[in-house]
């Protein structure tokens, strides 16, 4: 056997092919309903959801963005690679799917068959999970380091990214922010029950450990299962399996089968509502600031999570606007350290690629049920607009907070962003 040839293709044969990584899935999704010999014999007609021109920029900023990226910590040529998935917002269609930097040629698609760790990607089920069982996005919670001893007595000590502790905190914060200790701390408080159903209730089918490093992100996915996960966020709790078929016809015009829109209510609209608060909090002043750097973060409101995971193995990103989600990982494949956060390597090739296609603001339609209030981020207590640091966030009424914060009082409060737009 290790005398057999292994049957590779020199780098130098290959013919291009046309989005051979979008079709890669097509295919996957037809054999389902159809045998391979059918396909390659009868003539059908496929009716996908490509979108052309998302996937010509999607291949091409992944491609120049991990040339730049290999050019600026001084890489070798080939040291990075990555793999992305784009939805369309509310009917999960498939836009655009890009396997690697060479997108032009079939090989290793790292959209569909990578199985890495998501890192802080897996947060926001955390979060979600605390809001379902009473927390509010204006609860304190202690970002103090945390240990947890396991059954073979081995201790789990996560750390913030940058060594710091910062007290207690509200939710929104923390989120934002990425802190791992808070986030740990608020997943083993509501339990690692509560945290792994709400993970597979978004849309995750595959087996996973319930241990607490599932709290930040020790669990492997690929981009095709982030966008999944993602999209019932985007699309305001609502899960939908991803689809890039719409229609298949005979030679003749007769239609063999249709795709229509399947989905299901997973949580509510109030979870989510708080949720995508939060998330586009990220974008704005969180670890997903960085966007900024291209203007999109100031012209266009989105939401989304950076994600890191051990020796910066795997640099995830994950965003929506109203119109697109976009799933970026980028990374080794040989599984090396590289020089990438979430935040500067995929976030960079989700900025690249939204910065160049048209699109709109995410609004989501605020429940009857939920109201702005203006909130002490210190106490957690009720504040006033006029009061230095105050923030205004959502809350369901029944649990918005009552007793009153200090307040040092100011004539020309700062108008913030999130008042125009969320409310």
């Amino acid at each position: 056997a290790r005398k057999s040839a292994l049957g590779l293709v020199d780098k130098a044969t290959p013919k291009p092919q046309v989005y051979p990584a979008f079709l890669d899935l097509v295919k996957r999704q037809l054999l389902r309903d159809y045998e391979e010999n059918d396909l390659r014999t009868e003539g059908l007609s496929i009716f996908t959801t490509l979108d052309p021109y998302a996937q010509h920029q999607a291949e091409q900023s992944l491609s120049d963005r991990l040339q730049k990226l290999e050019v600026k910590h001084g890489l070798d040529e080939g040291t990075l690679d990555g793999g992305l998935v784009m939805l369309s917002v509310g009917n999960a269609e498939v836009l655009a799917v890009v396997g690697g930097r060479r997108a032009q040629f079939q090989g290793f698609n790292r959209a569909l068959d990578i199985r890495r760790p998501i890192g802080s990607l897996v947060k926001p089920a955390v979060f979600l999970a605390a809001i379902d069982s009473g927390y509010t996005l204006g609860s304190l919670i202690s970002d103090a380091p945390v240990k947890v001893q396991g059954p073979d007595e081995d201790i789990w000590q996560p750390r913030n990214f940058s060594r710091e502790s910062h007290g207690n905190v509200p939710l929104y914060q923390a989120l934002a922010s990425s802190y791992n200790q808070a986030t740990a701390r608020l997943g083993m408080t509501i339990g690692l029950d509560s945290v792994k159903r709400v993970i597979e209730r978004s849309g995750v089918d595959r087996l996973f450990p319930q241990v607490p490093s599932m709290l930040l992100g020790s669990i492997d996915l690929s981009p095709l299962d982030v966008a999944a996960l993602y999209h019932t966020y985007a699309a305001e709790g609502f899960y939908t399996k991803p689809l890039a078929i719409r229609a298949v016809e005979t030679p003749s015009g007769d239609s063999l089968s249709r795709y229509p829109l399947e989905t299901q209510r997973r949580f509510s609209a109030e979870s989510v509502y708080q949720l995508n608060f939060a998330l586009s909090l990220v974008m704005q002043e969180g670890t997903g600031k960085r966007a900024g750097l291209r203007g999109l973060a100031e012209r266009r409101v989105s939401a989304g999570k950076t994600g890191t995971t051990n020796n910066l193995r795997d640099s995830w990103f994950s965003g929506y606007d109203g119109d697109r989600l976009l799933s970026v990982w980028l990374g080794r494949d040989d599984n090396g350290k590289t020089p990438l956060t979430g935040g500067t390597g995929a976030l960079k090739v989700w900025a690249d690629i939204m910065s160049r296609l048209p699109g709109r603001n995410l609004s989501m339609v605020k429940p009857q049920n939920l109201e702005y209030y203006w909130v002490d981020p210190k106490t957690g207590k009720a504040s006033g607009e006029n009061c230095i640091g105050a923030r205004l966030v959502p809350y369901v009424k029944e649990r918005r907070p009552l007793d009153k914060a200090a307040c040092q009082w100011r004539e020309n409060p700062v108008k913030h962003w999130w008042k125009k737009v969320w409310r």
